[in-house]
């Protein structure tokens, strides 16, 4: 008769204990996940102009860029905001 931590084979149900662990906490440290860059939003319509790099007259988009910090996908920071028109052809801008 064979034994399995000292019992006999057989005698009983075999518990097996598993640990799961959080992809977060590994041997005592911390993941963060954390993002940093410029964000373009478009705001609307902007006026009807003569592109000086491509000299064609379109309705340019009314645009705001800003940096910004993120913190598991969460906005922390936002800096350097600037509001600008860019053209649809060439992407020449413009600053409102």
């Amino acid at each position: 008769m064979e034994l399995l931590n000292g019992e006999a084979a057989g005698s009983g149900p075999v518990v097996v204990e598993t640990v799961a662990t959080s992809s977060f906490w590994h041997d005592g440290n911390v993941f963060f996940l954390f993002g940093f860059g410029r964000r373009q939003q478009h705001l609307g319509a902007g006026q009807t102009r003569t592109c000086p790099r491509c000299h064609n007259t379109t309705q340019w988009a009314r645009m705001r860029e800003y940096s910004q910090f993120t913190l598991f996908f969460i906005p922390v920071a936002r800096w350097g905001r600037r509001q600008f028109e860019a053209c649809g052809i060439c992407g020449a801008t413009v600053a409102a």
